[in-house]
C-alpha cells in the first residue's frame, strides 16, 4: 500500500521528515519496503505567471508570452492555444533538465528568441490532466517550485500490510492513528 507523506503529515498536524516516519511505522510493526521521492526530475521547474500573450508575428498556431518566472521577466514562445494572461503555468527555463535528459536551451523559434518553456503534463511525464486548472484552484499566489504545489506526493511511503494487521494499521488512516 502507497501511503503520502505529506498527507500524513496534514493528518497529524505537523510535518514529518520521510526517513522518520519509516522508522516510527517499522516500529509499529507496519514495515516500509520504501521511501520513494517523487517529481525529482521536476526540481528545475517552477510556477510562473504569463503576465501577456500576443499572437507569433510569423505564426499562426504560436504565441509570444511574456513569463514572470519570481526575479525576472522573460520572453517565451508556446504552442500552446490555451494560455492566458494572469494565469500561472509550469515553467522551465534555460539550462532546465526535463524527464527523459532534454535540457533546454535559448531557441529562435520562426524568428523569436525563446528563453525556456511553458509545460505540460506530456512534457513533464505526469500523467495528471489540466494542470493549469489544478494551479488556479490550489490558489497558488507566490511562484514556487511545481514540487512544493504538488507537495501532497512528493514523498510516498510503500508499507508491507499484514493480512491480518486488523484495522489499526490498513489504510492511511490507519497509519496515521498508529
Amino acid at each position: 500500500m502507497n501511503v503520502s507523506v505529506n498527507w500524513l503529515s496534514a493528518m497529524l498536524g505537523r510535518p514529518i521528515d520521510p526517513r522518520d516516519a519509516a522508522n516510527r511505522l517499522a516500529m509499529l510493526c507496519v514495515p516500509v519496503d520504501s521511501v520513494e521521492p517523487l517529481f525529482e526530475e521536476l526540481n528545475d521547474v517552477i510556477v510562473a505567471e504569463v503576465e501577456s500573450v500576443k499572437q507569433h508575428p510569423d505564426a499562426d498556431r504560436l504565441t509570444v508570452c511574456r513569463v514572470n518566472d519570481g526575479s525576472s521577466t522573460i520572453e517565451v514562445v508556446c504552442g500552446a492555444p490555451n494560455v492566458t494572461a494572469g494565469k500561472k503555468y509550469p515553467y522551465a527555463a534555460v539550462g532546465s533538465v526535463l524527464p527523459g535528459g532534454l535540457k533546454l536551451t535559448a531557441r529562435r523559434i520562426r524568428g523569436i528568441v525563446s528563453n525556456g518553456m511553458l509545460l505540460s503534463e506530456r512534457e513533464m511525464q505526469l500523467g495528471l490532466d489540466r494542470i493549469a486548472h489544478e494551479l488556479a484552484e490550489l490558489g497558488v499566489q507566490d511562484l514556487h517550485r511545481l514540487q512544493w504545489v504538488l507537495g501532497h506526493l512528493v514523498h510516498l511511503l510503500s508499507l508491507r500490510c499484514k493480512r491480518n494487521a486488523g484495522k489499526s494499521s490498513t489504510g492511511e488512516v490507519g497509519c496515521a492513528n498508529g
